[in-house]
Protein backbone atom coordinates (compact mmCIF):
# COMPACT_ATOMS: atom_id res chain seq x y z
CA UNK A 1 0.00 0.00 0.00
CA UNK A 2 1.60 3.47 -0.82
CA UNK A 3 0.28 6.41 0.81
CA UNK A 4 1.36 10.18 0.14
CA UNK A 5 2.07 12.87 2.76
CA UNK A 6 1.77 16.27 2.58
CA UNK A 7 3.80 18.58 5.62
CA UNK A 8 3.55 22.03 6.28
CA UNK A 9 5.71 21.85 9.01
CA UNK A 10 9.45 21.29 9.30
CA UNK A 11 10.08 22.92 6.11
CA UNK A 12 12.30 25.95 4.93
CA UNK A 13 11.65 29.37 3.51
CA UNK A 14 13.19 30.99 0.39
CA UNK A 15 15.86 32.12 3.11
CA UNK A 16 16.63 28.40 4.53
CA UNK A 17 15.09 29.14 8.09
CA UNK A 18 12.98 26.24 9.42
CA UNK A 19 8.94 27.28 9.01
CA UNK A 20 5.60 25.94 8.60
CA UNK A 21 3.62 26.87 5.71
CA UNK A 22 0.09 28.10 5.28
CA UNK A 23 -2.62 25.00 4.07
CA UNK A 24 -2.74 26.13 0.49
CA UNK A 25 -6.53 24.83 -0.44
CA UNK A 26 -5.44 23.89 -4.46
CA UNK A 27 -2.20 21.24 -3.01
CA UNK A 28 -5.13 19.63 -0.68
CA UNK A 29 -7.26 19.40 -4.17
CA UNK A 30 -5.10 18.58 -6.64
CA UNK A 31 -2.80 15.86 -5.02
CA UNK A 32 -6.23 14.36 -3.37
CA UNK A 33 -7.18 13.91 -6.94
CA UNK A 34 -3.96 12.50 -7.80
CA UNK A 35 -3.42 9.95 -4.83
CA UNK A 36 -7.19 8.86 -5.96
CA UNK A 37 -6.16 8.12 -9.71
CA UNK A 38 -3.53 6.19 -8.72
CA UNK A 39 -5.10 4.40 -6.00
CA UNK A 40 -3.29 5.45 -2.86
CA UNK A 41 -4.35 3.98 0.54
CA UNK A 42 -4.86 7.43 2.07
CA UNK A 43 -3.76 10.91 1.83
CA UNK A 44 -2.55 12.63 4.72
CA UNK A 45 -1.73 16.88 4.71
CA UNK A 46 0.13 17.56 8.30
CA UNK A 47 -0.24 20.78 10.01
CA UNK A 48 0.21 21.21 14.07
CA UNK A 49 -2.28 24.35 13.49
CA UNK A 50 -5.85 23.88 14.61
CA UNK A 51 -6.97 26.82 12.45
CA UNK A 52 -5.64 25.16 9.27
CA UNK A 53 -7.81 22.12 10.07
CA UNK A 54 -10.46 23.96 10.12
CA UNK A 55 -9.45 25.05 6.63
CA UNK A 56 -9.29 21.72 5.19
CA UNK A 57 -12.00 20.35 7.06
CA UNK A 58 -14.16 22.97 5.22
CA UNK A 59 -12.73 21.95 2.01
CA UNK A 60 -13.22 18.27 2.26
CA UNK A 61 -16.59 18.67 3.56
CA UNK A 62 -17.38 21.14 0.31
CA UNK A 63 -16.50 18.22 -1.91
CA UNK A 64 -17.47 15.00 0.56
CA UNK A 65 -21.13 16.01 1.63
CA UNK A 66 -21.47 19.42 0.56
CA UNK A 67 -22.64 21.19 -2.81
CA UNK A 68 -19.72 19.88 -4.61
CA UNK A 69 -20.33 16.64 -4.18
CA UNK A 70 -23.64 17.12 -5.91
CA UNK A 71 -21.85 18.95 -8.57
CA UNK A 72 -18.72 16.96 -9.19
CA UNK A 73 -19.25 13.29 -7.58
CA UNK A 74 -15.44 12.36 -8.98
CA UNK A 75 -14.24 14.71 -6.31
CA UNK A 76 -16.27 12.84 -3.72
CA UNK A 77 -13.85 9.88 -4.27
CA UNK A 78 -10.95 11.84 -4.01
CA UNK A 79 -11.64 13.64 -0.81
CA UNK A 80 -12.62 10.25 0.35
CA UNK A 81 -8.55 9.44 1.06
CA UNK A 82 -8.09 13.01 2.62
CA UNK A 83 -7.03 12.04 6.16
CA UNK A 84 -5.89 15.54 8.13
CA UNK A 85 -3.33 15.05 10.92
CA UNK A 86 -1.53 17.02 13.65
CA UNK A 87 1.90 15.11 13.03
CA UNK A 88 3.80 12.51 11.44
CA UNK A 89 3.11 10.09 14.18
CA UNK A 90 -0.43 10.27 13.64
CA UNK A 91 0.08 9.30 10.23
CA UNK A 92 2.47 6.36 11.27
CA UNK A 93 0.00 4.58 13.58
CA UNK A 94 -2.96 4.86 11.45
CA UNK A 95 -1.17 2.82 8.79
CA UNK A 96 0.17 0.52 11.31
CA UNK A 97 -3.32 0.21 12.18
CA UNK A 98 -4.77 -0.21 9.26
CA UNK A 99 -1.97 -2.60 7.94
CA UNK A 100 -0.30 -4.17 10.62
CA UNK A 101 3.29 -2.43 10.26
CA UNK A 102 5.12 0.30 10.05
CA UNK A 103 5.39 2.18 6.59
CA UNK A 104 8.60 2.67 5.36
CA UNK A 105 9.15 6.73 5.05
CA UNK A 106 11.00 8.08 2.28
CA UNK A 107 11.59 12.11 2.05
CA UNK A 108 11.36 13.97 -1.11
CA UNK A 109 13.74 17.06 -1.84
CA UNK A 110 14.67 18.86 -4.85
CA UNK A 111 18.13 19.14 -3.57
CA UNK A 112 20.73 17.01 -4.74
CA UNK A 113 21.31 14.51 -1.76
CA UNK A 114 23.79 12.04 -1.15
CA UNK A 115 22.43 8.42 -1.18
CA UNK A 116 18.98 9.36 -2.32
CA UNK A 117 17.53 6.70 -4.58
CA UNK A 118 15.55 6.71 -7.59
CA UNK A 119 11.99 5.93 -8.21
CA UNK A 120 13.09 2.34 -9.83
CA UNK A 121 15.01 1.19 -6.82
CA UNK A 122 12.38 2.34 -4.10
CA UNK A 123 9.54 0.52 -6.16
CA UNK A 124 11.84 -2.71 -6.93
CA UNK A 125 12.91 -2.70 -3.64
CA UNK A 126 10.34 -1.93 -0.96
CA UNK A 127 6.76 -1.25 -2.76
CA UNK A 128 6.00 -5.15 -2.54
CA UNK A 129 6.93 -6.15 0.63
CA UNK A 130 5.32 -3.51 2.91
CA UNK A 131 3.53 -0.34 3.65
CA UNK A 132 5.10 2.95 1.74
CA UNK A 133 4.66 6.34 2.63
CA UNK A 134 6.30 9.15 0.50
CA UNK A 135 6.41 12.30 2.35
CA UNK A 136 6.44 15.99 0.42
CA UNK A 137 7.14 19.06 1.44
CA UNK A 138 5.44 22.84 1.33
CA UNK A 139 7.44 25.74 1.54
CA UNK A 140 10.97 25.71 -0.28
CA UNK A 141 11.09 21.71 0.92
CA UNK A 142 11.44 19.25 3.85
CA UNK A 143 14.31 20.44 6.28
CA UNK A 144 17.46 18.48 6.33
CA UNK A 145 17.25 16.97 10.07
CA UNK A 146 13.75 15.71 9.07
CA UNK A 147 15.10 14.01 6.29
CA UNK A 148 17.72 12.65 8.36
CA UNK A 149 14.75 10.39 10.12
CA UNK A 150 13.28 9.22 6.81
CA UNK A 151 14.15 5.19 5.95
CA UNK A 152 15.50 6.86 2.20
CA UNK A 153 15.12 9.71 0.31
CA UNK A 154 14.38 10.35 -2.99
CA UNK A 155 16.15 12.24 -5.58
CA UNK A 156 14.63 14.65 -7.09
CA UNK A 157 12.59 15.15 -9.91
CA UNK A 158 15.00 15.92 -13.10
CA UNK A 159 13.89 17.27 -16.66
CA UNK A 160 17.31 18.32 -18.01
CA UNK A 161 16.16 21.79 -18.42
CA UNK A 162 18.28 23.07 -15.48
CA UNK A 163 15.43 24.71 -13.91
CA UNK A 164 14.23 23.21 -10.98
CA UNK A 165 10.77 24.81 -9.15
CA UNK A 166 7.80 22.96 -9.55
CA UNK A 167 4.28 23.17 -7.46
CA UNK A 168 4.31 20.77 -4.74
CA UNK A 169 0.79 19.10 -6.48
CA UNK A 170 2.36 19.03 -10.03
CA UNK A 171 5.71 16.97 -8.03
CA UNK A 172 3.05 14.41 -6.74
CA UNK A 173 1.48 13.78 -10.03
CA UNK A 174 4.85 13.54 -11.44
CA UNK A 175 6.13 11.15 -9.03
CA UNK A 176 2.87 9.30 -8.78
CA UNK A 177 3.13 8.49 -12.41
CA UNK A 178 6.92 8.05 -12.51
CA UNK A 179 6.27 5.10 -9.74
CA UNK A 180 3.26 3.80 -11.54
CA UNK A 181 4.48 3.97 -14.87
CA UNK A 182 3.10 1.90 -17.53
CA UNK A 183 1.52 -0.60 -14.97
CA UNK A 184 -1.70 1.17 -14.93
Amino acid sequence: MLSMVLNHSDVYDKHGHVITTSVTTLDIHDIARSCRTYGLGGFYPIHPNHMMHEIMQRVIGHWSDGSGSVINPDRQQAFGIVKPVYSLQKVIDDIRQRTGETPYMVATTARPMPGAINMQELKKNVYKRKPLCIILGSGWGLTDEFISTMDAVLKPIETGSGYNHLSVRAAAAIMLDRFFGDER
